[in-house]
């Protein structure tokens, strides 16, 4: 096992997201020695590993320009370098703009990770161009490459990925196995509940809430998560004028998962689709809603909307169109919705469950042939 030679350095270019924790203790479960280090962002979320301390290397805000990000992520990169210089490493590196830094300052082995298709949004089409290539040049050196969506391979690769890649999707922790289920509730009245379950700040959420909650009095609408930005909270916190919205506020995932979906009887989804990444992205929200039995309703066109459509387990709309909202929430039948939640019970939960030990043996495999 590489781990009795070769400490694990992480390098994340945020720890607000859940899943670049998730992975650091993911590692060190699997008996790997573990650094953590991160850019650190100027916003309320904060999460932490379980397992081992995260040392900042540097901060920026999420609206920063990429050109003025470059230099702090170098110097921290250089930083995280100088530190484990001298160390057997295998360098752990989480999105994009961190890959093509550390590759300018070193070539050491590394491990990538695509948590999302950040260049795909460039408006320039031969920056775009220039990107892709990069991207799969940073794949194409590295161990082994993560990919947090199917989409997101189908998208650079079709059918014919390399060897080296690896899709580990945004699927719950594993520690939701020990906790207790509880059973759903039942809504008073016959409401329909639908629940966002996540960080508060898209559009199409906006407006699909809206369209609910002014036209439709026997639904519910309740969020359960924090706002995204101020702005947000603004544009959001207007929907507390209707008397069937909700804001339940921060929860610990998955800790409060449970609870929070007993109380939900639709989960909400509908992620605005205008760019590429989007398109492709496949949000834990899936995997929650198939682990708690729980009908989901998605964006149209969307690799996420395909999938939902193959396990019969929720519905697709565009988000785009008013007309089209109101066209479902007008037509939604708690029949149907039984027969989406029964789909959903039929998949066994280790599909919901970040389990990788079959990742570990490829990562394992890899490396030898590298001679690692």
């Amino acid at each position: 096992m590489i781990s009795k030679d070769y400490t694990i350095v992480f390098i994340l270019s945020t720890q607000e997201n859940t899943n670049n924790i998730k992975r650091i203790d993911e590692f060190v479960e699997n008996g790997y020695d573990v650094l953590a280090y991160s850019f650190f962002r100027n916003t309320n979320i904060k999460n932490k590993p379980k397992t081992v301390p995260i040392v900042n290397i540097g901060e920026f805000g999420n609206d920063t320009p990429y050109r003025n990000r470059i230099g702090i992520m170098k110097r921290g990169i250089k930083r995280v370098l100088d530190e484990t210089k001298g160390k057997k490493c295998i360098y752990y590196l989480i999105r994009t703009e961190v890959a093509l830094v550390y590759m300018f300052l070193s070539n050491r082995p590394y491990i990538y990770e695509e948590a999302d298709m950040t260049h795909v949004t460039f408006n320039n089409r031969c920056a775009r161009s220039l990107f892709e290539y990069l991207d799969k040049r940073i794949v194409r050196k590295s161990i082994v490459s993560v990919f947090r969506s199917e989409g997101f391979v189908a998208y650079h690769y079709g059918d014919k990925a390399p060897e080296n890649v690896y899709v580990i999707p945004n699927r719950l922790d594993s520690s939701i196995l020990s906790m207790q289920s509880i059973e759903k509730t039942k809504a008073e009245d016959g409401k329909i509940r639908f629940g966002f379950v996540g960080v508060i700040r898209y559009q199409a959420i906006l407006r699909f809430s809206e369209i609910l909650l002014k036209n439709f009095p026997n639904y519910e609408m309740h969020f359960y998560g924090v706002f995204g930005t101020e702005k947000t909270a603004e544009e959001f916190k207007v929907l507390e004028k209707y008397g069937n919205c909700f804001f339940h506020g921060g929860f610990v995932s998955p800790r409060d998962l449970p609870e929070i979906y007993s109380n939900i009887d639709l989960v909400v989804s509908t992620y605005d689709a205008t760019g590429v990444n989007r398109k492709y992205a496949e949000p834990n929200k899936l995997y929650e809603a198939i682990y708690f039995n729980s009908p989901i309703v998605v964006t149209s066109g969307t690799f996420l909307a395909k999938k939902v459509s193959s396990l019969g387990i929720g519905y697709d709309i565009d988000v785009e169109d008013e007309g089209a909202i109101y066209k479902f929430l007008s037509e939604l039948s708690v029949a149907d919705m039984k027969e989406k939640s029964v789909n959903a019970s039929k998949i066994d939960r280790s599909y919901c469950v970040n389990e990788n030990s079959d990742f570990f043996e490829r990562l394992e495999s890899l490396c030898r042939k590298r001679g690692l």
